[in-house]
């Protein structure tokens, strides 16, 4: 199964304050979704985040996921 969605995140990124919007897409593996992976990405930011960019890809099992990637400054 293929998933996709966004999340919407409001707060700080060390000491910059605003919003993101994150997408991310990724595939189960196992039946019932038990196992996922997949990438992210931020598609856009408001206030001090206005600037920030970053991708990078997930996996794991359930609500336990593991992240890794690149966030940076344009």
């Amino acid at each position: 199964m293929t998933f996709k969605g966004q999340i919407d995140f409001n707060g700080k990124v060390g000491d910059k304050v605003g919003t993101l919007v994150i997408i991310f897409v990724g595939n189960t593996t196992k039946y019932g979704g038990i196992w996922g992976s997949g990438q992210w990405s931020i598609s856009s930011g408001t206030g001090d985040l206005a600037n920030l960019r970053g991708e990078g890809s997930f996996w794991g099992r359930g609500g336990n996921l593991i992240y890794t990637g690149q966030i940076y400054i344009e």
